[in-house]
């Protein structure tokens, strides 16, 4: 619920927050459908790491966060992985910039 701190400590600041709070909305989404699953295509956890980043980038104001998958062969990305293994690096990996 770290994020939803990070929500409320804004209040005082120019944000967007129904954009805000559509791009948590959906990040919780994907996360809640990935935890019922006990492996998930490579492609899947991209996609819910790219939403992570976009919340962030939004909750910031910032755009520091992104990454570009280009020139992967597509069976690569349907590798199979257990869920949270990228997302859990990256959050780590933000957490300790902030």
């Amino acid at each position: 619920m770290k994020s939803l701190d990070s929500i409320i400590g804004l209040k005082q600041t120019p944000l967007n927050f129904k954009e805000l709070l559509l791009k948590l909305s959906k990040l919780y989404g994907c996360i809640l459908l990935l935890a019922e699953k006990s492996i998930i295509s490579l492609r899947e956890e991209l996609d819910v790491v790219r939403d992570y980043f976009e919340f962030e980038n939004t909750l910031h104001q910032k755009n520091r966060l992104s990454f570009n998958i280009s020139g992967v062969n597509k069976a690569i990305l349907e590798y199979q992985i257990r869920p949270f293994t990228i997302l859990s690096l990256m959050k780590n990996m933000v957490q300790d910039k902030h």
